[in-house]
């Protein structure tokens, strides 16, 4: 099963990660050998690279897994904070702790970034909410999305995605209109 939905979903760390465990759990269990009662010594010895390797694989788990959890868990819970305040008006505390729980050595910046876009998209449409407290946001997502283009000039996703918020942009102001049109040509470049 995993093996048939890595041809479809190959850039998930989280099939990929159990597809190699599995493999490596197969691998393991058929080179191993019935025991008689004259080897349990060797059979011993042959665990302990196996129990010194689950050791290591944790300890790195810990290590590398634990903190983009946690970044993960404090995009989540100040993305939601941002959301409950937006009819109470702009909040640049909230919005400063969003940011900085994308640029903290953060895997998943690109997507953090795209999630905040998404809703200062979904903000700047919103006709219950002032045309004061839609500039700084708007003004904050374009910056972000600009800091993930120069990251990675190549990747016309995130020429997709300020596009999207230009887009969007320009009902608050047709100066949004022009950026994007200038934008769109580079994306064309990059993926015709």
């Amino acid at each position: 099963a995993y093996l048939f939905q890595n041809f479809f979903v190959f850039d998930s760390l989280n099939s990929n990660i159990l597809f190699i465990l599995l493999l490596a759990v197969s691998i393991f269990l058929s080179s191993t050998k019935k025991t008689k009662e004259g080897q349990s010594n060797e059979t011993n010895q042959a665990l302990l690279p196996g129990v010194i390797l689950f050791s290591a694989v944790a300890v790195l788990a810990y290590f590398i897994n634990i903190p983009q959890m946690r970044a993960n868990q404090n995009l989540v819970f100040n993305l939601r904070d941002i959301r409950l305040n937006v009819f109470r008006g702009y909040d640049e505390a909230s919005y400063q702790n969003l940011l900085s729980s994308i640029n903290s050595n953060y895997l998943g910046k690109f997507e953090g970034r795209q999630v905040l876009s998404e809703h200062v998209g979904e903000l700047v449409l919103s006709p219950s909410v002032s045309y004061q407290e839609k500039i700084q946001p708007l003004e904050l997502a374009e910056n972000e999305l600009i800091k993930s283009i120069n990251e990675q000039p190549n990747n016309v996703r995130h020429h997709s995605f300020l596009m999207s918020l230009y887009t969007s942009a320009s009902s608050l102001n047709p100066s949004y209109a022009d950026k994007n049109a200038v934008l769109a040509e580079k994306a064309f470049e990059l993926s015709p």
